[in-house]
């Protein structure tokens, strides 16, 4: 989607392309490693995750941050502290890490809101089966003349 996810399931992807659900794991591996990272998760975790490791930061104690997501948003750190099994400053550095994440990747690519292009011409089919040309007197430049 926009935000770079991968929302469908691997297995109605495989029977979409009539392609063994191995096959179809096997791209997905390769497509995850794309630029930026992240791109082709399937969710928060696995888009943490991803760029995580490219950032050669995940390690058990990350990987036990990121598994617990629903902690960090109860902002119960009593409880990630002791599942990570860290102390209180190496929780923060961790939690400043994952706050340096993009969350949505694919949004790199949004070209935002895309203006209208008016066509300077117009062609239509005439009822005798010829067409006709016109100008869009709208795009025409205006030029004044001042008779003295």
């Amino acid at each position: 989607d926009e935000t770079g996810y991968l929302r469908a399931n691997l297995a109605e992807i495989a029977a979409r392309l009539g392609a063994d659900a191995a096959a179809v794991a096997k791209v997905l591996a390769v497509c995850q490693t794309f630029e930026p990272a992240g791109l082709f998760a399937r969710d928060l975790a696995e888009c943490l995750s991803l760029q995580l490791a490219v950032r050669n930061r995940l390690d058990p104690a990350m990987k036990a941050l990121v598994a617990n997501l629903e902690l960090l948003a109860r902002r119960d750190f009593h409880a990630l502290k002791r599942i990570c099994g860290v102390d209180e400053e190496d929780l923060l550095d961790m939690l400043a890490e994952i706050r340096a994440l993009d969350p949505r990747p694919g949004m790199a690519f949004s070209g935002g809101a895309s203006d209208a292009i008016v066509a300077d011409v117009e062609v239509r089919a005439a009822n005798d089966g010829s067409w006709t040309v016109e100008l869009n007197a709208e795009t025409l430049p205006r030029v004044l003349v001042d008779h003295i």
